[in-house]
């Protein structure tokens, strides 16, 4: 599934480049949480793989597809835990914008009232 990753292209079409900047990489994502589950899997190692295995017995290939699977397996699950944690931050952290940005505007409106019931009253 690593090859269906998005190009960063691709993820950022229509993103200010500001922001666009800001976020990671599928690449950096993936070496972030596949660095703690299976290090020989983080993409700079994937290409040398072939290299490094290719003359591996037939049953030490089937267990380290195992573990592979495994790894997989773990990333899925703390990238759904990652994913699901970030999109809570992000909005919780709207919503207490939009909460102190209504609280200013509430604040500026009762200045602005209080002004021209001073003007009135004079």
């Amino acid at each position: 599934w690593y090859t269906v990753l998005m190009s960063q292209t691709q993820k950022n079409q229509g993103l200010d480049p500001q922001l666009a900047a800001a976020i990671p990489s599928g690449d950096q994502v993936y070496d972030a949480i596949m660095g703690t589950i299976e290090p020989e899997l983080l993409s700079k190692n994937l290409p040398s793989l072939v290299d490094k295995y290719g003359n591996e017995t037939a049953g030490a290939r089937a267990e380290r597809m195992q573990r592979y699977q495994a790894a997989f397996r773990r990333y899925d699950e703390t990238y759904g835990r990652w994913i699901h944690n970030l999109r809570t931050v992000a909005r919780d952290q709207r919503a207490d914008a939009l909460q102190k940005a209504e609280v200013r505007v509430q604040q500026e409106d009762a200045e602005q009232l209080s002004t021209l019931e001073n003007q009135f009253a004079v």
